[in-house]
């Protein structure tokens, strides 16, 4: 089974990141704009490094898959999404 990961964005922030498994993540945010200097950082891209700011560097919360799949469920049967047929 693969590891489902469900992020909880409110306001524009990353509010929970749930999934089935121990997962470590982090939220890159490219608009640097307004960030102090020390907090820039260069993230490697297909071309050149982008500036960018490490908004958040955490491990997700892990939960029951059903739980993490019953979100899933919810997001697909409203039709805002559809899952890649190998799940």
């Amino acid at each position: 089974m693969s590891n489902k990961i469900v992020i909880v964005v409110e306001g524009g922030l990353v509010q929970e990141v749930l999934a089935c498994k121990p997962t470590e993540y982090v939220v890159i945010d490219y608009d640097t704009e307004g960030a102090d200097e020390s907090e820039i950082v260069q993230i490697p891209s297909s071309d050149t490094p982008r500036e960018a700011v490490i908004g958040h560097w955490g491990h997700a919360e892990v939960v029951d898959s059903n739980r993490a799949q019953e979100i899933l469920d919810a997001c697909e049967s409203a039709g805002n999404m559809e899952m890649p047929s190998d799940r």
